[in-house]
């Protein structure tokens, strides 16, 4: 377990938006596996389009390269962790969003 699943989950609340937390650290994938491989993987686990998974990182890059493949992402970094609990909550889209975070290091 990687300090991002042992201080940064807690420490942002993270379980109270969310089902399933994934980090690649945890289970051995990099960002850029194979085309993002490891999204392709847990929207095949939970039966879901892309566009029915949240994906929440601070790669700006990772994110957009997701958003191509048509899943909802969230820039999640100093300038706007402030900003996600109220982002998320109004969200109107939330409904149609898997509750599962994509976190890849």
């Amino acid at each position: 377990m990687d300090i991002f699943s042992r201080i940064a989950v807690p420490y942002n609340n993270f379980d109270k938006y969310f089902d399933k937390i994934y980090n690649s650290a945890d289970i051995g994938y990099l960002k850029d596996d194979n085309g993002l491989e490891l999204f392709s993987n847990i929207s095949r686990e939970f039966k879901l389009d892309p566009g029915e998974i949240l994906i929440v990182d601070d790669n700006k890059t990772i994110l957009e390269k997701a958003e191509k493949l048509g899943y909802k992402t969230y820039l999640y970094n100093i300038e706007t962790c402030k900003d996600f609990d109220k982002w998320f909550n109004d969200n109107d889209e939330k409904e149609s969003i898997c509750r599962t975070y994509g976190r890849t290091d």
